[in-house]
């Protein structure tokens, strides 16, 4: 599915603008950095969802790349996004605020840019040993709901696996349910840790795939298990926001 840029440009230290596009649209420019650290100690995130990306797509030439479809119901919104290696090396947050209703009249894929003085390291960078999660509201809150983003690949296909990674905290085993149909069967996650040592330190530590065949609509409600040692922990529910029409 083909869908219309809006480009999100990257500006610093000036004030908050809205641009048109050449075909009359409006595109947001309002961007915020709060971090972004490489080094070798690793910092373990304390968000649960590390990472929503989809998977399988084509790597695109010109990388970092982080794009993603957002829904003109999120206008006025603020988009947090948090990204991450796997080894903790690298760690960054961002903050990206969206325009008013009546400048986001309909949705479509914006291209979010990564800004950053580690380009080399990161266009090589792929899921699941890089995490990139676009949360709906302020970085300061408690994350529910997604955007799927597009890390580093084309956006020219919807039809794609969803990769979920996840921050257990030491958890021996995960697992999804997608949507509200009891029949479709729960999800195994794929632990990325080596060993269950305390030395095997992860800044996340489960990888979970979802099927483009289970995905509900444009809007999809995931239910996240973990358990250790046998006891189960309270689930947590997310919601992942894809594009319409898929």
């Amino acid at each position: 599915m083909a869908f219309r840029y809006l480009a999100l440009s990257l500006l610093m230290a000036l004030p908050s603008t809205l641009v048109a596009d050449p075909d009359g649209y409006i595109n947001p420019v309002d961007w915020t950095p709060a971090s972004e650290a490489l080094d070798s100690s690793v910092q373990i995130s304390g968000t649960f969802v590390a990472g929503a990306v989809f998977d399988e797509a084509q790597i695109l030439d010109e990388r970092p790349s982080l794009r993603a479809y957002v829904p003109s119901s999120l206008a006025g919104e603020e988009i947090c996004m948090r990204a991450g290696s796997l080894d903790g090396s690298y760690e960054a947050q961002y903050r990206y605020k969206l325009p008013e209703p009546s400048d986001w009249r309909q949705g479509g894929v914006i291209d979010f840019g990564y800004e950053t003085k580690h380009g080399n390291l990161l266009s090589e960078l792929t899921t699941p040993d890089f995490a990139v999660a676009l949360s709906v509201g302020a970085c300061a809150s408690d994350p529910d709901t997604y955007l799927v983003g597009y890390w580093n690949v084309a956006d020219a296909d919807s039809r794609l696996p969803v990769r979920l990674l996840i921050n257990s905290l030491g958890a021996r085993e995960a697992y999804i349910y997608v949507g509200s149909d009891p029949s479709v069967p729960a999800i195994d996650c794929t632990s990325l840790r080596r060993d269950q040592s305390a030395t095997d330190i992860r800044s996340f530590d489960f990888s979970c795939v979802i099927s483009p065949d289970v995905l509900d609509g444009a809007r999809s409600m995931i239910e996240i298990n973990t358990a250790t040692a046998g006891v189960t922990d309270p689930p947590r529910f997310i919601e992942l926001i894809l594009p319409e029409g898929r």
